[in-house]
């Protein structure tokens, strides 16, 4: 009994108690354990966290050996960066954002490998890889790429990423993680690179947004000076962060090699979301009187859908054009080099765009071009695109006379020839290798520079 009351006495001791303590006036042992199993996994996660800022220790000891092993053997030049690319957009969309991180690997992967050092692509998500070779262009390019992938939501990355492990933990050792999304994935302690589409208008949430984003970025790609301009401006970007690199715009050229012929009367196409602020109303009302006129045929919308595509379609069943207006929601890739060789102007009016991708796409295959009067496009194209400022696209009858001088650009063979000697000059290639004098340029600088 002696023996048992003082194994009890040494337990309450262990708890805090004091040996005369009554049973009512004893600590609540339920919020000890809770205490105590609190710091145990706060233990645990210490530990984890040396375990694992000594495994990338040991990455980053082993790729440096590597590194010094490809340099004496002349396969690496020394001093180029190792970085991932957020790549899933890539394999999931076709237009836009996913488009550029596609082309700019495929012209990355297919330069010398001395030229550009090793890449990560980071594919995490749990979306449908709907897009494969040979869109993605990486059979027979693949060395020196590691590719990273898991099928797991991306907010699986934001709960790993409060823990210490953010997306650049996933692809080892890197010297800059080249973004492709502003605000994903979840980044700290790697340098980051953001190539700038667009930017939110002043004032907006979203822009508040992103504000907070840009501190956190070392460098900007901008494939415009306007683009440059807007983020030292209403940003406060230091000059010295961001970089200029031409847009490419051959990948639709490169499919099509066979001659296509323009189809009279014209066919004319119109790239992007049916969605407020691209004009698609006016574009309808400035098609019929060229239809009425039998200067134009068909209206091709290509997009995906959005709030304009109803009020559109209704209005070309009351204009009696319904057979003449087509919809095109999942655009099918491998028609699309077909369909902007077929037709003879792109109508690509826009309201913020700082690329000339689209417009130059339409350039590479000859077309005839009809755009708002962005700096962006501008810049690139010069004189040879037709430009329909807000004025004229609340005029249907200037925009119909605007959009009729395009057909007739787009169908002389003359200045089919001046649009695709334009368009030469901005490619993939030369994307790429500016995007790499960019890197090495960012990787000799501290990460998180400041404004």
């Amino acid at each position: 009994m002696g023996e048992r009351r003082c194994e009890f006495q040494r337990r309450r001791a262990r708890h805090g108690e004091a040996p005369g303590l009554a049973v009512d006036e004893a600590p609540d042992l339920h919020r000890l354990h809770r205490q105590a199993r609190r710091r145990r996994l706060g233990r645990g996660l210490a530990h984890l966290a040396v375990r694992v800022h000594a495994a990338r220790r040991s990455r980053s000891f082993l790729r440096r050996g590597r590194s010094r092993h490809s340099d004496e053997h002349g396969d690496v030049s020394p001093g180029l960066p190792r970085v991932a690319i957020d790549y899933l957009p890539a394999t999931t969309h076709f237009p836009g954002v996913g488009r550029y991180a596609r082309e700019l690997v495929r012209a990355l992967v297919r330069l010398p490998r001395a030229e550009r050092g090793e890449l990560v692509l980071f594919e995490w998500g749990s979306e449908p890889r709907a897009i494969g070779e040979p869109w993605l262009g990486l059979d027979g390019h693949l060395d020196g790429v590691e590719r990273v992938s898991r099928r797991l939501p991306r907010r699986l990355l934001e709960l790993r990423a409060r823990i210490g492990f953010d997306a650049a933990s996933s692809c080892g050792a890197l010297d800059l993680f080249h973004r492709i999304h502003a605000h994903y994935p979840p980044l700290r302690g790697v340098r980051q690179l953001w190539p700038v589409p667009e930017l939110p208008a002043r004032g907006t949430a979203a822009e508040t947004a992103l504000r907070a984003r840009l501190a956190e970025f070392d460098a900007f790609l901008v494939a415009s000076r306007d683009a440059g301009e807007r983020l030292q401006r209403d940003h406060g970007i230091a000059a010295a962060r961001i970089h200029r690199v031409r847009t490419g715009c051959e990948h639709w050229l490169r499919e099509q090699r066979d001659p296509v012929a323009r189809l009279e009367p014209a066919q004319l196409v119109v790239l992007g979301a049916l969605r407020a602020g691209r004009g698609h109303r006016a574009i309808l009302e400035a098609f019929a009187r060229l239809h009425a006129r039998k200067r134009a045929a068909r209206l091709l919308l290509i997009g995906s859908d959005g709030p304009e595509r109803v009020p559109v379609l209704t209005r070309a069943a009351e204009l009696g054009l319904a057979t003449c207006v087509e919809w095109i929601g999942q655009p099918i890739e491998s028609r699309m080099p077909r369909v902007m060789a077929e037709s003879a102007a792109l109508v690509h009016l826009s309201d913020g765009e700082l690329t000339p991708v689209t417009p130059l796409e339409a350039c590479a295959s000859g077309a005839g071009v009809l755009a708002s009067p962005l700096p962006a496009f501008f810049e690139a194209l010069g004189e040879e695109a037709v430009w329909a400022p807000p004025a004229a696209v609340e005029d249907p009858a200037e925009l119909a006379r605007l959009l009729e001088r395009a057909v007739e650009l787009g169908l002389d063979p003359a200045a089919q020839a001046r649009r695709r000697a334009l368009a030469g000059a901005y490619t993939w290639e030369a994307n790429a290798r500016a995007t790499l004098d960019a890197w090495r340029k960012l990787a000799g600088h501290p990460a998180g520079a400041s404004n």
